[in-house]
Order: structure tokens, then sequence, then C-alpha cells
């Protein structure tokens, strides 16, 4: 279902938004399937590639428009409102981060950068939703055409999730 909102924009609402998040999420589940099938199919070597694949794909919706990204993550990133150079850096962090899970050098380093990587996002989102920020705002756009804050908080529950998991196996 179509609806305006409030800054004019058409956005899809209901359940039905959250279908270009999934895409990328199947997208980056069928490339780790395949890439740890080559390599025994461990569940360990799925989970770590299915991530590195979904920070990647994230790292480069944001490179699409990196100005408009960095103006909608300052809006809620913690570190991002104190110092702007911060929201232009991030997606290429994350896409470090990403190709970082390929190589499989330093697993837990990498695994503990990345759950606090999420619960930082994820309580930076959780500030500003709780201070007053218009989540429906399509001024926080992004590629995906959803608002940035429901793309982040998704993007870092599962981050927490997978880098929780990595780190238990």
């Amino acid at each position: 279902m179509q609806v305006k909102t409030a800054s004019g924009e058409t956005t899809t609402s209901g359940i039905w938004r959250f279908v270009p998040v999934a895409i990328l999420l199947g997208a980056s589940l069928i490339a780790s399937l395949s890439i740890s099938k080559g390599f025994g199919g461990a569940w360990g070597m799925k989970l770590q590639a299915f991530t590195g694949f979904m920070l990647c794909a994230f790292a480069l919706m944001k490179l699409v428009d990196l100005r408009r990204f960095a103006t909608g993550f300052g809006m809620f990133d913690l570190l991002g409102r104190r110092w702007t150079p911060w929201c232009y850096a991030y997606p290429f962090c994350e896409l470090l981060l990403g190709e970082a899970y390929f190589t499989y050098v330093a697993p837990v380093t990498i695994y503990s950068v990345t759950l606090g990587l999420g619960l930082f996002n994820a309580l930076g989102v959780l500030t500003a939703v709780r201070g007053g920020l218009d989540r429906t705002d399509m001024r926080l756009a992004n590629p995906l055409k959803m608002p940035l804050c429901f793309v982040m908080m998704i993007e870092s529950v599962v981050m927490i999730i997978m880098a929780g998991l990595l780190l238990y196996l």
C-alpha cells in the first residue's frame, strides 16, 4: 500500500516496507550459503559469510548517496551528532568490516567490533527516537526508499545477533 509522508514523498506502508531490506538480507543469505558450500559448509562459515555479505551490501547502499546518508545518519548516531566526519567515514568502515569477515583474520576481534558497533548504532537510534525523531520521515531515506532509522535498526539487530552467535560458537 502506498502512502504520502509528512515531507510529501510516497512510500510503502505496512509489512511491504521491509521488502527491500528482506531482499538484501536474502541475497546475503544465498551468497553465504553458496560460498560456504565450497568450504565444507560449517555453520560458523555460513554465519561469517552471511555477516560479511550483509555488511558489504548495506555499506554499498549507503555509499550510493553518501551526502544524503551522512545527513540522516548525523541526526541519530551518537558520535555522528558530535563529529560530522564520522557520518562520512561510517559506510567505508562498515565496508571494510564486512570485507574483514572474508579474511578470517582475528575473528574474535572482528566479531567484537561488530557487536560493539551494532550495540552503539541501536542505542543511537533508540535515543533519537525517544528524543522525538520522526521515524517515518523520508528525508532520512536511502536508496531502499525506507526511513534510515528503520534500516539502521534492522541492520544493528542483525549485527548484534550474528556477532553474538559467532562469538558463542
